[in-house]
């Protein structure tokens, strides 16, 4: 990450895919074994992802999932902490109509700079309606006490704004909207009144980034999640993680 002008990367990164509460794979620095970093190469490539150095201290994994839901953790080796980034590409050698679904990250949202961030891509040539999600509030049906309690979400093409939410069931987009995106996206429907936030929107293919602060500087535990809510796709083939250097967790579902 430093060589895009980050300060404070994290200089060690550990790698560990879960299902569950199950190790399932662990990588740190990707390149010290040749046969596994041979195919992070020629996968990378594949996959369009930017490659790593070699002899860095990155860590990735190259593995084929079945159906279901996994979560990647990033720390950082002998205790290190420091900004980091887990990326997730479909690397499938073949076109089918297999795709993730459901992406999130939780992370600790501070003040200022140390805001979450999470970016993804639109491939193809058609657009597709998203529902995008910033959690707070709803994170203590699953028992975590240090929510953000107010998340502003913005969305972002470049240096661009192009919606921002505060509170999801007031204004725009309406409840309803709201409401139809998750029942589509088969998400875990937002309490009526929660200060959690939600975007609707038709987006072209592209990069995006959406933001996750909190309101008035607030800190705390978020989850941000990207769903598709047109079309509920399905996955099979593999998949590359890659952690490029704080996210604490990104957790995606595939199924089949």
């Amino acid at each position: 990450m430093k060589q895009y002008g980050v300060d404070g990367a994290l200089e060690d990164p550990v790698l560990q895919l879960y299902s569950g509460q199950t190790v399932i794979e662990t990588n740190d620095n990707w390149s010290s074994d040749a046969g596994k970093s041979d195919r992070i190469i020629q996968v990378s490539a594949q996959a369009g992802a930017p490659g790593l150095a070699v002899g860095s201290k990155d860590a990735a994994i190259v593995i084929t999932l079945s159906p279901g839901g996994y979560t990647a953790q990033l720390s950082g080796a002998c205790g290190s902490t420091g900004i980091g980034m887990i990326e997730i590409y479909e690397a499938d050698s073949v076109v089918t109509d297999a795709k993730l679904i459901n992406i999130s990250t939780r992370s600790e949202t501070r003040g200022d700079a140390e805001v979450q961030i999470a970016g993804f891509i639109i491939s193809g040539n058609k657009s597709k309606n998203v529902l995008i999600r910033a959690l707070g509030p709803q994170l203590a049906q699953s028992g975590v006490t240090n929510y953000l309690t107010d998340p502003v979400l913005t969305l972002y093409t470049g240096q661009t704004i192009l919606q921002t939410d505060d509170d999801w069931s007031t204004g725009l987009p309406t409840p309803a909207a709201v409401g139809a995106a998750t029942f589509a996206a088969h998400a875990i429907p937002l309490a009526g009144g929660s200060t959690d936030s939600a975007i609707v929107t038709t987006l072209a293919p592209g990069g995006y980034t959406a933001q996750v602060s909190g309101k008035n500087g607030q800190k705390g535990v978020t989850l941000s999640r990207y769903m598709s809510c047109l079309i509920m796709m399905r996955i099979k083939g593999g998949i590359l993680i890659a952690a490029c250097a704080s996210y604490e967790a990104s957790r995606y579902c595939l199924s089949g």
